[in-house]
């Protein structure tokens, strides 16, 4: 995964989803994300990481154009719910050396699945 892509998913894509999260749960949750093949790790968020997020993507038929999957484990978070985290994507472009994330992206709440089911999954 170009890091420039893997960059504006988690800004525009991954972080929105994150934010929502954080403000309903009214908790923090930064992550160690790991992106792409071979991995990469980087964080979202800062303090000592409450889960992972696994974040991949798939050329599309357009050159420069991506599909971009997310999914987040995150364990001890908002005990008592069975919140467990999340998946979301969306699509990522190239413009010149940016990417430009779509503002469309679909995204599930996850309860009680304490495992990364990969990438299509629910």
């Amino acid at each position: 995964m170009p890091p420039v892509i893997a960059e504006a998913a988690l800004q525009n894509l991954v972080g929105p989803v994150l934010r929502k999260i954080e403000k309903q749960l009214k908790e923090k949750l930064p992550a160690r994300v790991i992106c792409g093949s071979p991995a990469r790790e980087m964080m979202i968020g800062s303090g000592e990481p409450k889960g992972e997020i696994r974040l991949n993507c798939k050329a599309l038929f357009k050159p420069g154009h991506y599909k971009v999957f997310a999914e987040a484990v995150f364990q001890g978070v908002a005990e008592g719910t069975g919140f467990s985290g999340f998946k979301v994507s969306g699509n990522v472009w190239l413009d010149g050396d940016a990417a430009i994330a779509s503002d469309e992206y679909a995204y599930t709440i996850r309860y009680n699945v304490w495992h990364f089911t990969g990438y299509g999954s629910s």
